[in-house]
């Protein structure tokens, strides 16, 4: 046998014993799961981990910069914290709109233009308007949603600043 021979059988002979010991003393794989499965919805679990203001108020944000973060959203998250948002960040202007699937609470909805200005709000959405989407209907380049009522209780209007 040569020396390949020899790793890749040691290799398996490792992974075969490992698993054969995970099953027998029912150890799992993980901890923690890393993501949560609801309804068949995979939840991945939201970092708050960037600060910004609105209109001079402050929020945890979490930012959703890929596709599949932008297409996952808040979709079956239980809920959205009090003075939390997350942040959407498109890679150019754009009417880009937004529908509740899978979403399980109401949100408040602003659409942001280039210079981080509030150039439409939604307020209220509802999960039950799914497959209802709902967009500015002038290009933006930013989505923030916030926890419903958020904008009536701030104050929040056309215009209003954003920083992160």
């Amino acid at each position: 046998m040569n020396r390949d021979t020899i790793f890749i059988v040691l290799v398996l002979f490792s992974i075969v014993t490992t698993f054969w010991y995970l099953k027998t003393t029912n150890t799992p794989l993980l901890s923690q799961p890393f993501f949560e499965v609801t309804n068949e919805v995979v939840v991945m679990p939201l970092s708050y981990e960037v600060m910004g203001e609105i209109a001079e108020i402050p929020l945890f944000l979490a930012i959703a910069d890929t596709y599949p973060e932008r297409v996952q959203g808040l979709s079956g998250q239980k809920s959205l914290p009090s003075e939390h948002g997350l942040l959407f960040l498109f890679e150019s202007e754009g009417l880009h709109s937004i529908w509740m699937k899978d979403m399980l609470f109401p949100i408040d909805v602003l659409w942001f233009d280039q210079n981080k200005r509030v150039i439409f709000v939604y307020e209220n959405f509802s999960p039950e308007s799914f497959p209802t989407s709902v967009g500015s209907p002038t290009p933006s380049i930013m989505v923030l949603e916030l926890p419903a009522g958020f904008v009536q209780k701030h104050g929040i209007k056309i215009g209003d600043s954003i920083s992160f």
